[in-house]
């Protein structure tokens, strides 16, 4: 089954955007990431109360799979980000090394 993402705008005051800028660093994660899984878990609430019992189960494995995929999309974005930090280091070397070679005595 393939797997659409859809977007959306969200505008926030400055003040709530400060808070969730702090709260998102402090959990290690973007605030759009931070804003999704808060959707998420507010979502399964609403269905939670909304449902009839009988479905709750059902419910919290979609909650308990939208938190796993949560958690490997972090573990992918921290990888990434890795990745991006050793191939700067990298053209700094490269691009030192470059400059030391390039010098005439």
């Amino acid at each position: 089954m393939k797997r659409v993402m859809h977007q959306t705008t969200v505008r926030f005051g400055s003040e709530t955007w400060d808070a969730l800028a702090v709260a998102s660093d402090e959990e290690g994660v973007s605030v759009a990431q931070f804003v999704r899984e808060a959707a998420v878990e507010r979502l399964a609430r609403w269905q939670v109360l909304m449902k009839p019992p009988t479905q709750t189960d059902q419910l919290r494995g979609r909650v308990e799979r939208a938190r796993t995929a949560s958690a490997e999309e972090i573990r992918a974005a921290r990888a990434l980000d890795s990745q991006r930090q050793l191939a700067s280091a990298k053209a700094r070397r490269v691009r030192a090394e470059f400059r030391r070679n390039s010098r005439m005595p």
